[in-house]
């Protein structure tokens, strides 16, 4: 059969020319990261494939899907594990067969162009996790990627326009979803896959770098490919197989609860491989944060990329290269260093952790947040201090003539502390949490609209109603007056299609309107907050 075949493909030559390649001297174990990563690329292709087959991209059922794989599919924990633990080993190997190759000086003429595909196929695993890890639509998912367009949003010129077209619109959503999908099982596979086989082209037609040896060194060969070095390729892939699926045992895969938007106390981290740049952002607050989250960067990744045309030591001796070697040294820890900083740093950043209520986004219905702050204001000692054009408060700061620009975080602190802003009063210290000082800002910014009146008249049965409304974050699924999707049904007009009785219903047992349904049951609230929230979804349509 073999010869039959031969005859037809030529495959002794195509084994030949593959595999059948003289080795330098000293090649050896060190030189098995590269053919590592190639198999980490080919396992995370095939999980991800398995684990595709039983995900569905909507916000309403990709973490419901991804919950069915992890604790419900036969060995979907294994597999998931796999994927998920696979990303963070793929980066490991990619970085130290990049390190090997600079110790070696491989990048050296005439591997110029294998150096910098192996480059970008640094920066394709990268995009790898950055795509990958919002699809479990869990908490960290979500948050995580506010960080991440966020940073996109701070590039210079056009990172307004790039952050949109990722999110798909002003805000992150179900096309956002869609889109990461789109890029994570099909763009960056098959840009992955050509580059892979340009590296692997490049470095068969060039051949091994000799390690250490200078041009005019003689050259000596006392290996081949096959079988030498792949028998300890081999060796390596099966130890680091094995290593991977006990992380995949042991540890399993995390998956905490599904994306909340409004859960603005959240403080998001990205996966580990991207702390170093969470930390750079906060090093360079404010205006500066585009050095930290752009600039330096870029830099990095040029750098690396011309490593060859500025290197123009011919030597690939280390005791020659001791510039070369201290800077790739500095630079090492400097990204190690950040990384830990970043891992230990439990502090929220402003610009990318708190859903700030922005002016400017004015509905002509009230919303949920801002009734929800109205009854805030009048039953927390907001009204000790603080009045509203001279009424709704007994104290002497009116609030219309107050500065808006106090962002959520200064807020939290004011609340939690309020003798910071008036150390000659004695306030009794809130204990607000951050989504309740959110609402609180969203009724400040409405104070400043046409609705103002409206707001302070609203019954205070709306306004207990609204609170309630928000404490059992209703709004995590519904929206009102917004164009993009939630989790659930928008609830403006609800009331037009059905009875109050549906609705009452609905809130005790949801399934029993929609099997589908994500809602959970609220048939353990009292049956006076249940005909509150009733009577607010009557209000909206009002």
């Amino acid at each position: 059969m073999i010869n039959w075949l031969d005859e037809r493909l030529n495959m002794r030559e195509g084994f030949k020319e593959l595999l059948d390649e003289p080795l330098p001297e000293g090649v050896g174990w060190t030189h098995v990261f590269g053919s590592i990563s190639l198999f980490l690329f080919l396992l995370q292709a095939a999980t991800g494939i398995f684990l595709s087959m039983f995900y569905a991209p909507t916000p309403e059922a990709a973490h419901l899907s991804v919950s069915y794989v992890q604790n419900d599919l036969f060995l979907g924990a294994f597999v998931r594990g796999l994927h998920h633990w696979g990303s963070s080993f793929f980066v490991v190997f990619t970085v130290i067969h990049l390190l090997r190759t600079f110790i070696y000086s491989a990048y050296k003429y005439p591997r110029e162009l294998t150096w910098i595909f192996g480059v970008i196929l640094f920066n394709l695993v990268l995009a790898f996790g950055l795509t990958g890890y919002l699809l479990p639509w869990d908490q960290k998912a979500y948050w995580a990627t506010v960080v991440t367009l966020n940073i996109a949003g701070t590039a210079p010129i056009l990172g307004d326009v790039i952050q949109k077209i990722l999110q798909g619109g002003e805000v992150i959503g179900s096309v956002t979803l869609t889109h990461f999908y789109s890029l994570h099982v099909i763009v960056l596979p098959l840009l992955t896959l050509g580059a892979v086989a340009i590296h692997v082209f490049l470095q068969k037609r060039q051949g091994i770098a000799p390690p250490f040896k200078s041009p005019d060194e003689e050259v000596k060969f006392k290996s081949r490919f096959w079988p030498d070095q792949l028998f300890k390729d081999g060796v390596a892939i099966l130890l680091i197989f094995l290593i991977l699926s006990g992380f995949a045992i042991i540890f399993g895969a995390p998956l905490e609860k599904m994306a909340d938007p409004t859960d603005s106390s959240y403080v998001p981290k990205p996966e580990w491989y991207f702390l170093s740049m969470y930390q750079l952002q906060k090093i360079f607050p404010g205006n500066l944060e585009i050095i930290g989250t752009i600039i330096i960067p870029t830099i990095g990744i040029l750098a690396l990329i011309l490593l060859p045309f500025y290197d123009k030591n011919p030597s690939r001796k280390l005791k020659d290269r001791k510039l070369a070697l201290t800077l790739m040294t500095a630079a090492m820890m400097t990204v190690g260093g950040l990384t830990i900083l970043g891992a230990t740093d439990d502090r929220p950043e402003e610009s990318t952790v708190i859903v700030e209520v922005q002016e400017g986004q004015e509905s002509s219905r009230l919303q949920p947040p801002e009734l929800s702050g109205r009854y805030l204001y009048q039953n927390e000692t907001c009204m000790k201090c603080h009045n509203i054009g001279g009424s709704h408060g007994e104290g002497e700061y009116d609030l219309l003539k107050t500065s808006g620009d106090k962002s959520v975080i200064w807020l939290k602190e004011h609340f939690s502390n309020p003798t910071l802003a008036q150390p000659e009063k004695i306030v009794e210290q809130g204990s607000l949490t951050l989504d309740q000082i959110t609402d609180l800002k969203s009724f400040y910014l409405r104070l400043s609209t046409s609705q103002r009146d409206e707001l302070l008249t609203v019954t205070q049965e709306v306004l207990y109603s609204a609170n309630l409304y928000s404490q059992y974050k209703c709004g995590a699924c519904h929206k009102i007056d917004d164009p993009e999707p939630g989790f659930g049904p928008n609830l403006a007009g609800v009331t037009l299609r059905h009875d109050r009785e549906y609705i009452y219903d609905h809130f005790l047992d949801p399934k029993k309107f929609d099997p589908n349904s994500i809602m959970p049951k609220f048939d353990w609230l009292p049956k006076e907050e249940l005909n509150a929230l009733t009577d607010f979804v009557y209000y909206i349509d009002k």
